[in-house]
């Protein structure tokens, strides 16, 4: 049987040795799609998988799909396939599902725009004045603009799409006797006798530049466009370059497919390989990034935190047993990175970084650092900025209560204690409002369903009334709650319930402190008071955060902190003590901050990620931040 006769437009299928390539390659490559996709699915509530907007990516893939699979088995048709039908699948399922697929690569920059109001800039605010003022186009297009990359996307496919298939395709369709010999407005140039010359000739044509400009505009002009917009997110889920990769592999397939239908030095080639397969590599690498490099990041997750549970349990089984920890015997952590980095600080890592007290001092001293990690390069920003806001909560229960057993006490113990729990419950609504609840936040933390529910019948109600179909900046709910020097009304020192963040504020250069979440020198003050109507559950107390508190604790343990940990450490190599950062990065200004870190030292020591070594200190020069950020 002979290879491949080749494709010549005469009606009789080709399975020769070629077609059944091109019968088996989209086969298989359908069943490794499909197998992917089920486990995106059945895995997407992983923090690295909710941030991707699964469906939306699984939609883009399957349109394209359709297309790529007629494309393949084009060669074995070899003409069997009616031009009118494949004039409407090019036209609508290659350029929408070229839109969706682009769509999806948007979602980066939605995530990252969204996870940047965790760490915001000072002086940012509302500033957007009243709708009731402005015309309904405005407020229209104001709408568009603040519903996020993604979802504006979305909208111009939308729009895009009906343009081009009721005012292009239809009436390119209706009027071109191309496609239909009974009826039409637009002759054939030079209509072809030989019926195998006439299906060539109808699959060129300026009936089909719509559809092909439209891949033109996604390819050539909104990909470059979104690379430049995501040049400067450095993820740890490798997004950035999985969409840089997929752009790319989009800006060959239409000017090769015009290459291979008008230029005559290629017509050797398409007896083998047909104009419309030139899309089959760019769609075979796109789709293969959406769907391939997500479920690389799972099993990459999950050995990331069965290596930090091993890491944490050697250490606690050697400080339990009074061993001593050897940097030699750290075999775990060095499976983390194959880089050279990663090696050259395998000997100076300490275990005793990855667990959870670690964790927590970190949080309680300086979660600066941390938070914009989490922000800008994780995009988890949502479960730090959760567990500082939970922290602050709580510790308004402690310092706003008396201290000592007098007649004072006595006296104003019960309405002291009616007020606190209204302002208490004032701020865990907020605190529900802008990180638990679907309908209010951005980013609602990653909790089980139980834990949900209980946190709904506390504060829904309460929520519904409070927000008044507005929802609240997630990175900052308290923040129209501004804070005073001294609360006269209830005679609390504000200074108090920000005494920890006092020393690492004063001390930060502008340049750095402009990029930090102002999460940590936020103070609770009461100006917001709880409705009249509003009644305080009997069940709401100190503890009613304490289980989604540990859950989102655990799982920023084993997730966002190790890559925190291992980041910190890949810098400090170069930079191994605190004064040394600080004097290299700020020169002259380095003199005064340090000056400024010793006097702070024997009053309590520095507000620090670590321990003893200096490494990770709460104090971080400014150039250490820029990678942060940058």
């Amino acid at each position: 049987m002979q290879f491949a006769k080749g494709h010549d437009m005469s009606f009789d299928y080709n399975m020769d040795g070629l077609g059944v390539i091109y019968i088996t390659v989209p086969t298989v490559w359908t069943v490794a799609l499909v197998a992917g996709s089920i486990f995106l699915f059945r895995n997407r509530d992983l923090p690295a998988l909710r941030i991707r907007n699964i469906p939306l990516c699984v939609g883009g893939v399957a349109t394209l799909h359709v297309y790529l699979f007629l494309c393949m088995i084009a060669y074995v048709l070899n003409g069997n396939f009616p031009c009118a039908t494949e004039f409407w699948i090019m036209s609508i399922y290659l350029p929408l599902g070229i839109a969706l697929y682009h769509a999806s690569n948007t979602q980066l920059l939605h995530v990252a725009m969204l996870q940047k109001k965790f760490a915001p800039k000072e002086g940012t605010g509302n500033s957007g004045g009243s709708d009731a003022k402005k015309p309904a186009w405005r407020i229209l297009v104001q709408k568009l603009r603040d519903s996020g990359p993604t979802k504006r996307t979305l909208h111009l496919i939308g729009i895009g799409m009906i343009a081009q298939q009721f005012f292009f395709v239809l009436i390119v369709f209706l009027i071109s006797k191309k496609f239909h010999d009974n009826f039409g407005l637009v002759e054939w140039v030079n209509k072809p006798t030989d019926y195998r010359e006439q299906a060539s000739q109808c699959r060129k044509g300026w009936e089909w530049w719509p559809s092909i400009a439209w891949q033109f505009a996604w390819s050539w002009i909104y990909a470059p466009y979104l690379l430049y917009k995501v040049r400067s997110i450095k993820d740890t889920h490798g997004w950035r370059l999985q969409t840089a990769c997929t752009c790319i592999a989009g800006l060959p397939a239409s000017p090769m497919w015009l290459a291979a239908l008008y230029l005559p030095a290629m017509a050797p080639s398409t007896k083998t390989f047909v104009p419309p397969l030139w899309f089959a590599p760019s769609i075979i690498l796109m789709q293969g990034f959406v769907i391939f490099v997500p479920c690389y990041q799972v099993f990459k997750n999950r050995r990331l935190e069965n290596e930090t549970r091993q890491i944490i349990a050697e250490w606690e089984h050697k400080k339990k047993y009074g061993s001593t920890y050897s940097s030699d015997s750290t075999k775990a952590g060095s499976k983390w990175s194959s880089s050279d980095s990663a090696r050259s600080f395998k000997s100076t890592r300490n275990p005793e970084l990855y667990t959870l007290s670690s964790l927590e001092k970190c949080l309680q001293l300086n979660p600066k650092p941390l938070l914009l990690f989490a922000a800008l390069k994780d995009f988890s920003g949502e479960n730090i900025s959760f567990l500082t806001h939970v922290h602050e909560w709580k510790t308004g229960w402690a310092v706003q209560s008396p201290v000592k057993a007098n007649f004072l006490r006595k006296t104003e113990i019960r309405p002291t204690s009616d007020r606190l729990r209204r302002q208490q419950y004032n701020l865990a609504v907020r605190i529900y409002s802008s990180f638990v609840s679907i309908r209010y936040s951005d980013f609602p933390i990653n909790i089980s369903s139980a834990h949900l529910r209980e946190l709904e019948a506390l504060f829904a109600g309460a929520a519904a009334k409070i927000n008044n179909h507005a929802a609240d900046n997630a990175a900052t709910p308290f923040a129209d709650c501004t804070s005073r020097s001294t609360d006269m009304e209830h005679g609390l020192p504000s200074e108090t319930l920000a005494a920890n963040s006092h020393a690492m504020v004063d001390i930060m250069p502008s340049a750095e402190r402009k990029h930090y979440s102002q999460i940590q020198a936020v103070r609770i003050s009461f100006d917001g008071n709880l409705p009249e109507d509003i009644e305080v559950p009997a069940e709401f107390c100190p503890g009613t955060f304490d289980r989604v508190e540990a859950s989102i604790r655990e799982l920023v343990l084993t997730n966002t902190w190790p890559k925190f940990v291992n980041a910190g450490f890949a810098e400090n190599v170069e930079k191994p003590t605190l004064k040394a950062r600080v004097e290299g990065c700020f020169g002259e200004v380095g003199d005064m901050v340090s000056k400024a870190v010793s006097n702070v030292s024997p009053k309590r020591k520095s507000p620090r990620c670590d321990h003893d070594d200096g490494e990770m200190g709460g104090t971080r020069s400014s150039s250490d931040e820029q990678k942060l950020v940058g």
